[in-house]
């Protein structure tokens, strides 16, 4: 927090009533563009701090007093903390147009020294070289070099990196922009989408607003994007209507010009988030129009690979070609034109399930290598759910339900009625396989895992069963709640149990016992060369052995990496463990488990499963511990069952 904010803070503190942003800029001695750029960066480093409305700005006071009294606990700690908010004060102050900033002052607002400040430019420029910008130092001031567009996607990003411990909303971003009016850009997107029969995700609406407020916001700096040659104007694909209208819509809410170089710009950033509404309509083969050319040879190839690695996703499935194929269109199109999201649902898709994302991830992977873009998670969690609903309709088993049998003698007709509020009340956590009305039936029920029933029955009964009385009362309903949840975990270990034993063995068991943290190469060649060695795999993969390490990009589950799913030349399904007696840090993550999977496509369906509670249950930090402990795969095998919640 610079000085400047800090005089900010103060005063609002010391206001009763709401302040203009032109009393505040004569109170401070600067412009009131200056004030609004100051506010801008403290909500964006401590959000809900500072508030706006008609009658001007007010504060938190209580959250204001306690970060007066501890600034320095508030300044940037971490070389990337550091960065980002010299990066945001580059690209947010007014000031630093002529000039750029002023690192000596920027050492002495945040409480480090120049050497500290000197250490983090050179992270600084390997951060900057992902965006083609560098940085001039001259005389002690700091400036970006680059186009505006790379410094616009810069901007995002830092804002996004900043939303991975904040959830963006509507009132965080009006916390970056306080004098911005939102909410009629977020109605003409949604008023142009129903008009042009657009649709657009809930959860990427936010990352357009977004992109289009950095892009207002640096055009009322004066930054705008240089015009082409008239040769290349003329070239260009015209806005469309769509554009047009929020081109309309922003000139008036914001009171800027667009030059033709911005409204190109414009159309991309919108093109790149919306697809056709009339999703149910569209055929497979009737989207060609729908696509970029570059896109289609993307397709087929992705889809080849898809059939060859992961048989169990239905490539019939026309739902699913059709949303799918859409969504890599807008992926590829606002890769390639330097815009990316920010998905909050990557972490919910991930916790969901970690098999479908794993298996996105390899599919990114694919067409990574066939386009050279970087696919990121934010952007692999849309596929993920497309791939997960195809693969949830192959499923033949749900093994989070149990299978119950019903012995429900005659009452008159309202047995009929019973049968119905069972069948509704447990829905999300029963299968009823068999109905019974006569107690000299019940030696006939097969393949259940709990009885209900509303006749006692001998404790000699074969199965488990709960017993209910027609009205299925709610002591009735709490009753049968805990017996069924009682099954369903029992259930749930006993798979479990199972299927480890049976996929896994102390072959593919590692201990790391070794101090010096082992390298990701490493580790992965190890664990397929496990596979091979103890016949998982067959021998045409001997010869992927050397360097295989090399081309694995492992996807983190918090502590956990798992590297691949290997879905070829496998012979059975087996899983290698290893576990780090000291953890490594990969990629700044930190590694204490590493998991990978080889699965024969015809035990997919349990195995994933098995995956997922695996993963869901090692993640849990208060579950590490116990974990690293077991000394074998036996005692691991034990040790995770008794986890399972």
């Amino acid at each position: 927090m610079n000085g400047k904010n800090k005089q900010v803070i103060k005063i609002l503190l010391d206001e009763e009533d709401p302040i203009t942003a032109s009393s505040l800029a004569d109170k401070i001695g600067v412009s009131a563009r200056s004030v609004i750029n100051y506010i801008s960066e403290i909500n964006f480093f401590h959000p809900d701090l500072i508030k706006s409305s008609r009658n001007g700005y007010c504060i938190h006071k209580q959250i204001a007093k306690k970060l007066y009294r501890d600034k320095h606990q508030t300044l940037p700690q971490a070389p990337e903390e550091r960065i980002n908010c010299l990066l945001l004060k580059i690209l947010m102050d007014q000031t630093s147009k002529e000039n750029g900033i002023d690192l000596h002052n920027f050492a002495d607002d945040i409480c480090v020294s120049m050497e500290t400040i000197k250490k983090d430019l050179v992270n600084m420029k390997k951060k900057l070289a992902v965006f083609e910008i560098t940085i001039n130092v001259t005389k002690g001031y700091i400036t970006l070099i680059g186009t505006e567009q790379n410094k616009r996607n810069l901007f995002s990003n830092i804002i996004y990196e900043n939303f991975d411990k904040y959830k963006l909303s509507v009132l965080t971003v009006k916390q970056i922009f306080p004098d911005a009016p939102i909410d009629p850009l977020y109605q003409a997107i949604t008023t142009q989408c129903r008009q042009h029969h657009y649709f657009i995700h809930d959860c990427w609406i936010l990352n357009l607003v977004l992109d289009l407020l950095i892009a207002i916001y640096r055009i009322q700096q004066g930054y705008t994007l240089k015009e082409k040659n008239n040769a290349d104007q003329n070239n260009t694909m015209p806005a469309s209507e769509f554009t047009n209208q929020i081109t309309t819509a922003t000139v008036k809410f914001y009171n800027i010009k667009y030059n033709h170089a911005e409204i190109k710009y414009l159309n991309e950033i919108i093109v790149s988030y919306i697809i056709p509404a009339d999703l149910k309509k569209i055929r497979y083969a009737q989207i060609d129009c729908l696509l970029e050319p570059e896109c289609k040879q993307v397709l087929n190839q992705t889809f080849a690979y898809i059939k060859k690695m992961f048989y169990f996703i239905d490539l019939k499935n026309e739902r699913f070609l059709v949303r799918f194929a859409l969504n890599v269109n807008n992926l590829l199109y606002r890769l390639r034109h330097g815009h990316w999201i920010h998905n909050p649902q990557k972490e919910d898709m991930k916790l969901a399930s970690p098999f479908y994302f794993k298996c996105a991830v390899n599919i990114a992977y694919k067409i990574t290598e066939q386009t050279g873009l970087q696919i990121s998670e934010d952007e692999t969690a849309p596929l993920a759910l497309h791939l997960g609903l195809n693969i949830n309709e192959q499923r033949n088993v749900d093994f989070d339900k149990i299978r119950c049998g019903l012995m429900i003698t005659h009452y008159f007709d309202y047995d009929e009625d019973l049968i119905k509020v069972v069948q509704r009340r447990f829905a999300n956590d029963i299968i009823i396989s068999d109905i019974f009305r006569l107690e000299k039936q019940m030696q006939e029920f097969k393949d259940i895992d709990l009885l209900i029933s509303t006749v006692p029955l001998p404790e000699s009964f074969k199965f488990d069963w709960v017993t209910t009385d027609p009205f299925l009362s709610d002591k009735n309903i709490e009753k049968i709640s805990r017996k069924i949840a009682a099954k369903k975990l029992q259930q749930k270990q006993k798979m479990l149990h199972n299927e480890l034993i049976k996929i896994g063995s102390e072959l593919l068991f590692y201990r790391n016992k070794s101090k010096k943290p082992i390298q990701p190469a490493i580790a992965f060649t190890l664990m397929h060369t496990l596979l091979i060695e103890n016949n998982y795999l067959d021998g045409t993969a001997t010869s992927m052995v050397q360097n295989y390490g090399n081309d694995v990009i492992p996807t983190y589950f918090g502590h956990i990496a798992v590297p691949d799913i290997l879905s070829t030349n496998v012979k059975k399904t087996g899983i290698v463990i290893i576990l780090n007696e000291h953890p490594s840090i990969w990629a700044n993550n930190q590694v204490d488990i590493v998991i990978m999977l080889a699965l024969n496509q015809t035990e997919w369906e349990k195995t994933s499963y098995v995956f997922d509670t695996l993963i869901g249950a090692l993640r849990e930090i208060e579950n590490l511990n116990q974990i690293l402990k077991c000394k074998n795969y036996a005692q691991f095998v034990d040790t995770i069952v008794n986890l399972i919640e």
